[in-house]
């Protein structure tokens, strides 16, 4: 990962200041790798410092690509933050990222907002506000159900999972098995490879609240 850095660093040294869009869009893949690199050897403040980085730099630009990489920072710099325990700072970057996407019309988007609002709810649970959690939860789904986007539909569906967990760690388990129900009704037929883990879980974790209830 060190000679990786490096690597990173002289196409950086060369490249960082050139405004051809090509080009800015490879330092900013350079600089999600180097923050990858520096994450594995442990450096959480320089990899931190790499991804705030790539927001600065580049957060005004409105090339496909580029955008798609301001997100991937984000979303890198809030899984690093909750990673080391900094549940409260991991939602803030959640909800900066729900607000600079919840809107967006580019593909991928939009599901990146719909999955900081997922990720939201698991940092609250985290924190053991799992009202609050839930409510997040049932907030994504209330405005993306409905959508066709494959992409948004998985999200959807791993929030109503993270929901029904936290309902059965607080011992409701019967509104939990409710939720398993609406999760396999729902998305059945969707086909989707990840969707059939999610739905398999589904049905485990309904036997096991049945079992649990004496059912």
């Amino acid at each position: 990962f060190d000679e990786s850095i490096k690597v990173c660093d002289e196409i950086l040294d060369g490249f960082g200041d050139d405004d051809q869009p090509s080009m800015r869009a490879r330092v900013a893949q350079e600089l999600l790798r180097k923050a990858y690199c520096q994450g594995e050897l442990g450096h959480f403040d320089e990899q931190l410092a790499t991804l705030d980085d790539v927001v600065a730099r580049f957060s005004e630009s409105i090339e496909p690509n580029i955008r798609n990489q301001v997100a991937a920072a984000l979303e890198g710099k809030e899984v690093a933050l909750g990673g080391a325990g900094r549940f409260e700072d991991a939602i803030k970057v959640t909800d900066e990222v729900f607000r600079r996407y919840a809107d967006a019309t580019q593909p991928g988007l939009r599901a990146r907002a719909a999955a900081a609002l997922d990720h939201k709810g698991g940092w609250l649970a985290e924190l053991g506000r799992t009202t609050k959690a839930i409510a997040t939860w049932d907030d994504l789904d209330a405005r993306y159900r409905e959508s066709s986007d494959p992409e948004l539909r998985l999200v959807v569906a791993h929030a109503l999972l993270g929901k029904a967990v936290s309902l059965t760690a607080t011992g409701q388990r019967s509104s939990s098995t409710d939720i398993y129900r609406r999760l396999i009704s729902r998305y059945r037929s969707d086909g989707q490879p990840e969707m059939d883990r999610f739905l398999a879980n589904a049905h485990v974790n309904i036997a096991m609240d049945l079992a649990s209830n004496g059912g």
